[in-house]
């Protein structure tokens, strides 16, 4: 009998979910190399589940990279983003709605030069 009453106050106890509040405001910015993706540039199935969840929740989640656009699009497929991500490690920002560049900083004519030097 005492076993019965205890799994039916683990269960009850279980069942009863405490109303989480989430910080709505707050934008929440992460990397994805070594956090997010694994090491063959895929994102981990609990974190894509997590993201999404979060994410319908109403929190405001972005990502910073050093990759492109288009290679972060690829990686993070499935992942319902509603938010500007920082790409090209904050060379630009890019807008996954709108399938565009909202913010860039070129380099000048002079670094470029330097940079082909430097390369070339």
């Amino acid at each position: 009998m005492d076993t019965f009453i205890g799994i039916g106050i683990g269960v009850g106890i279980n069942e009863f979910h405490i109303p989480i509040k989430h910080d709505n405001e707050t934008l929440y910015i992460s990397g994805i190399d070594d956090v997010l993706i694994s090491s063959d540039d895929h994102i981990m199935p609990f974190s894509k589940v997590e993201l999404n969840r979060l994410i319908k929740s109403g929190v405001k989640f972005s990502i910073s990279t050093v990759r492109n656009s288009a290679e972060l699009l690829s990686i993070m497929d499935g992942v319902e983003l509603n938010q500007p991500v920082i790409v090209m490690d904050g060379a630009a920002l890019y807008d996954i709605s709108e399938n565009r560049y909202i913010a860039t900083i070129p380099m000048s004519d002079d670094i470029c030069s330097r940079v082909e030097q430097i390369i070339g």
